[in-house]
C-alpha cells in the first residue's frame, strides 16, 4: 500500500483527532445525536401505540392474562391427574409383578408410551407454571402511571373501541419495569417540571412528542433536584430547633420544644422520603437525642 497523503472522499471534511465534530468544524450538526423519532410521526393507531408505550419505561404497561393462565394451568394439572391415575391403574393392574422392578426388561409396552406421554405434559406443565410464576413476580404499575397512559389513551384513541378494553381491570396490568416510588418530594419536584415544561422538557435528548400535554420528564432530574431540597430541609430541621432552643431558657418551653420538633421531624421524613419504619425510629431517636444533649449542655450567652 502506498503512502502519503489520505484518499479523500466527496462530501467528507477531515476533523482534528480527539475532537468532537460540530458546526465549529464547518460542518454540519453532529449525525450520531440522539434524535428519538416523535411520537406523532408514526401511524395513528397500533403503530403510534406502541409508540407511546415505548416512548418511557413508565409506560410499557401490558395485560398479565392471569385468569387465563390459571385456566391453561388448570386444564394441564387435570391432564397430567388424569395420567397419573391411568399410570396407577396399569401398575395395580400387572400381572407379572416382576416388569413393576425392571424397566430394561419391562415388557409393558403401554406403561412406556404412557410415561412419554407423561413426560411431555409434564414439560408443557412446566413452561405455563413458570410463565405464570414469572407474570406474578412482575411490578404492578403505579396508578400514577396507569392514569398516564389512560389520559393518552382517550385523547388519542388509537384503536377501535372493541379493542379498547385492556384497561379495565388494572390488578390484571403488569410493568416491564419497576417504577421508581415516588414520594411527596418527588411528587412535588414533578408538579413544578409540568408547570414549566417549556424549561424543563428532555434537552439530553429531544423529546418524543410534539403533542405539549405528553411530558416527559427526566427522572434523574426530579432524583436530583428532590434529594437537594431534601439536604436543605435536613439541615434546617437541626439548625432551626437549635436557635430556638438558644433563645428559649425556659426548662419548660424548652422541653416542649424538642418534642414539638421532634414530631414535625418524624411526620416530615415520613411524608416527604420513602424510609421505612425503622429507619424513621432510628432518625426521630438521633434527632432527639441531639436537642436533649443540647438543651443539657447549653447556655445562655
Amino acid at each position: 500500500m502506498s503512502s502519503g497523503t489520505p484518499p479523500q472522499f466527496p462530501g467528507f471534511k477531515s476533523r482534528p483527532s480527539g475532537v468532537i465534530a460540530g458546526p465549529q468544524y464547518g460542518g454540519a450538526p453532529n449525525v450520531f445525536q440522539s434524535v428519538p423519532k416523535e411520537i406523532e410521526s408514526y401511524p395513528r393507531g397500533y403503530p403510534r401505540f406502541a409508540a407511546f408505550l415505548d416512548s418511557t419505561h413508565e409506560f410499557t404497561i401490558f395485560r398479565k392474562f392471569g385468569y387465563l393462565r390459571a385456566r391453561v394451568l388448570l386444564q394441564k394439572q387435570d391432564e397430567l391427574a388424569e395420567l397419573e391415575e391411568e399410570l396407577n391403574a396399569l401398575d395395580a393392574g400387572e400381572v407379572i409383578p416382576y416388569y413393576l422392578c425392571t424397566r430394561r426388561e419391562d415388557k409393558n409396552s403401554a406403561r412406556g408410551a404412557l410415561i412419554r406421554e407423561i413426560e411431555l405434559k409434564l414439560q408443557e406443565y412446566d413452561v405455563a407454571f413458570d410463565a405464570y410464576h414469572g407474570q406474578l413476580e412482575r411490578p404492578r404499575p403505579t396508578d400514577r402511571d396507569i392514569k398516564s397512559v389512560i389520559n393518552w389513551f382517550d385523547g388519542n384513541k388509537p384503536v377501535i373501541p372493541a379493542e379498547s378494553k385492556i384497561f379495565t381491570d388494572w390488578d390484571d396490568l403488569a410493568a416491564a419495569h419497576r417504577s421508581e416510588e415516588y414520594g411527596i418530594a418527588e411528587r412535588l419536584v414533578e408538579r413544578i417540571y409540568e408547570f414549566m415544561k417549556s424549561r424543563f422538557r428532555r434537552t439530553v435528548t429531544p423529546t418524543r412528542s410534539t403533542d405539549d400535554r405528553v411530558i416527559i420528564t427526566s427522572l434523574g432530574s426530579i432524583a436530583a433536584v428532590s434529594r437537594f431540597c431534601l439536604t436543605i430541609l435536613a439541615a434546617m430541621s437541626l439548625l432551626v430547633p437549635i436557635i430556638v432552643l438558644e433563645i428559649v431558657q425556659s426548662p419548660t418551653a424548652r422541653l416542649w420544644i424538642v418534642c414539638g420538633f421532634s414530631l414535625v421531624f418524624s411526620m416530615t421524613l415520613s411524608l416527604l422520603t420513602r424510609a421505612g419504619k425503622n429507619e424513621i425510629f432510628a432518625s426521630t431517636a438521633a434527632f432527639c437525642a441531639v436537642l436533649i444533649v443540647f438543651v443539657g449542655t447549653s447556655t445562655k450567652i
